[in-house]
């Protein structure tokens, strides 16, 4: 139920709330479960959409960090870093490894084929 109360904070735009939700929430999950990294990654979104890039970043890197293979993990923080011109090589590499991951996603897809052209 916390769970789908943070989500609808944050698809209503009300990050702080979303923000508190999933902190509950994380705040009971083992360090590495696989549970952990998504909220973990909305939470990470979260932050973005407020712009506190810092905070955002930490929680995406620890998604990455237990679930390394989680392509759209990799493909939002790409697209974060490369639309504020930071760690630009690094970006590079992940989008490649979430495109490897997911070749035929079409949000990826459709997200590098803009990248490129």
């Amino acid at each position: 139920m916390i769970f789908d109360l943070a989500n609808f904070y944050k698809n209503s735009k009300n990050y702080e709330k979303a923000i508190d939700r999933y902190t509950e929430i994380i705040l009971t999950l083992d360090d590495n479960s696989l549970i952990k990294s998504d909220v973990l990654y909305r939470r990470g979104g979260s932050y973005e959409r407020m712009g506190n890039y810092e905070k955002s970043d930490e929680d995406l890197l620890h998604a990455l960090k237990i679930d390394p293979s989680d392509a759209y993990i990799l493909n939002y923080l790409a697209y974060s870093w490369l639309e504020r011109d930071y760690k630009i090589n690094e970006a590079m590499d992940m989008l490649k490894t979430a495109y490897d991951l997911k070749s035929n996603d079409p949000i990826l897809l459709i997200q590098l084929d803009g990248l490129i052209f």
